[in-house]
């Protein structure tokens, strides 16, 4: 089984086989700071943005814990169920396919 990734604009389908990372994009309008963004990035393509700092690793918790099931899923399913209960069903039903397909959130 191999986790592949659907980006936020939904332009892009990569598999994921190299680290993902957290990019902070910081916006100006002059030279006054407006704001801050956090992209999550895949071989430099933009995977999604979010408006949070913890938005982000939430969505990055969420990819590892995809991850994690697949790898335990494919040895002991009953072990999945048993020892990952913070992860919600639809987490679940995801990693009972043989290809995983992750959709970045739009938020």
């Amino acid at each position: 089984m191999e986790l592949w990734i659907r980006s936020q604009d939904k332009f892009d389908l990569v598999p994921i086989n190299n680290p993902i990372s957290i990019l902070e994009d910081e916006y100006f309008d002059g030279l006054e700071k407006q704001y801050q963004k956090y992209n999550l990035t895949y071989n430099n393509k933009k995977l999604g943005v979010y408006n949070s700092l913890e938005r982000a690793l939430e969505i990055l918790d969420q990819i590892q814990n995809i991850l994690i099931l697949k790898d335990i899923y494919k040895s002991d399913r009953e072990l999945v169920l048993k020892s990952w209960e913070n992860i919600d069903e639809e987490q679940i039903k995801i990693a009972r396919e043989r290809m995983i397909v992750y959709e970045m959130p739009k938020e």
